[in-house]
């Protein structure tokens, strides 16, 4: 985890601000610094770093959760984020229906889930933030993809909403 860096310098070249700025820094203030840029730019890191260790937070109580996962319901969880019924879901795992009822309503109880959106959206903030890409999620071994509408990205946070389609 990483804290936000506001950078302040006499010397104020162009390269130095650069390699700053790639090093992580969120702001890079030149000698003699206003009053008032300071305390923009400490408010801004500041935020950035309240939102860092909330985002952080959840991620890692999101994947407690996930670990508490069979890997049977992992199994299931995949099908059901793939929008798979729970008939097409029983003849690919070879299991019956009722079984798949029951542990989709396990997953569901361990993810703290109400409905299958719902567990879409915990599995694509899941991969989002372990990759740390805005990409929902794809399903390769199912053979189906998710993806995002064309759409511009600002910073999303956990609980965003962005629109998905079949790919």
């Amino acid at each position: 985890f990483h804290r936000p860096v506001v950078f302040v310098t006499g010397k104020g070249d162009i390269p130095t601000s650069v390699r700053a700025m790639k090093a992580g820094a969120i702001d890079f203030l030149t000698k003699p610094v206003k009053e008032q840029d300071l305390i923009e730019a400490l408010s801004r890191a500041e935020a950035r770093d309240a939102k860092s260790r909330r985002i952080q937070s959840e991620l890692e109580t999101m994947q407690a959760k996930l670990k508490r996962l069979t890997p049977r319901e992992h199994e299931v969880l995949t099908h059901v984020v793939a929008g798979r019924l729970n008939k097409q879901i029983a003849g690919d795992l070879g299991i019956a229906e009722r079984t798949v009822k029951a542990q989709r309503a396990q997953v569901m109880a361990k993810l703290g889930a109400t409905n299958a959106a719902e567990l879409g959206r915990i599995a694509a903030q899941l991969h989002e933030r372990v990759l740390g890409v805005a990409l929902v999620f794809r399903l390769d071994d199912l053979g189906l993809v998710r993806g995002l509408e064309d759409a511009e990205f600002g910073e999303l946070g956990i609980g965003d909403e962005i629109g998905v389609r079949p790919g």
